[in-house]
């Protein structure tokens, strides 16, 4: 116990608070993107200028997107299938982030507004799941997860 507490406080730590500072960042960027940009890209612009801005929204969320993806794959294949998939996060990390571009990519599309809100509110509602995982890391509320 000892052991694995001395390397939390070394490596774990640092890494854990990278990752919850680059979640958090993309979680304020969708929410950024859904609450304001996404009712203005529809709107009357005699330039265009709020659809192109919503554009450079949908492009950074699906960088994003792909660094993830990148990122789990590599988990996978460090891991091996079965022990990935044997963690309920790692299937809800593969939802978030499917969900979210399979959304993006819906509205880059241009289909249905309608459509579109509807699976933004699905991968929202996964997107907050999976910010669940990272009061794991905390002592006051890893009991609860």
């Amino acid at each position: 116990q000892a052991i694995i507490r001395l390397k939390w406080e070394i490596y774990g730590r640092s890494e854990f608070l990278k990752s919850i500072a680059n979640y958090t960042f993309f979680v304020v960027y969708l929410l950024i993107y859904l609450f304001f940009i996404f009712d203005l890209k529809n709107s009357e612009d005699s330039f265009g200028l709020l659809h192109g801005i919503a554009l450079v929204f949908q492009i950074g969320l699906l960088v994003y997107i792909g660094s993830v993806m990148k990122h789990e794959i590599t988990q996978m294949k460090d891991e091996g299938l079965l022990i990935y998939f044997k963690s309920l996060w790692n299937f809800v990390d593969l939802l978030a982030i499917s969900l979210v571009g399979f959304t993006v990519l819906m509205d880059i599309c241009q289909q249905p507004e309608d459509f579109v809100r509807v699976w933004y509110t699905l991968a929202w509602f996964v997107v907050m799941i999976k910010f669940l995982f990272y009061l794991k890391g905390f002592e006051g509320t890893a009991n609860f997860i």
